[in-house]
């Protein structure tokens, strides 16, 4: 199991890390990284997403940047 997590210590000091039932009685390794004034963590529900995705799109300000060939799809089977 591997979670990436980003949350706020408390006041307090604390850091409270919610993991799955999956986790339970097992060691695990925690490693803490303080981020800097202007890191923002990433959009946590459905509405702030959606601002992040308004605010990014369509700022690539360099005139000569241009999507690479994605290349041809597979063709699958159908389903039954």
């Amino acid at each position: 199991m591997k979670t990436t997590l980003t949350t706020k210590v408390g006041a307090n000091g604390v850091l409270t890390v919610p993991l799955n039932e999956e986790a339970a009685n097992k060691t695990v390794r925690v490693t803490v990284e303080t981020m800097g004034e202007g890191d923002s963590p990433p959009p946590t529900d459905h509405d702030a997403w959606l601002r992040f995705i308004e605010k990014t799109a369509g700022s690539i300000g360099d005139p000569t940047f241009e999507r690479q060939p994605q290349g041809k799809v597979e063709e699958r089977d159908a389903l039954p």
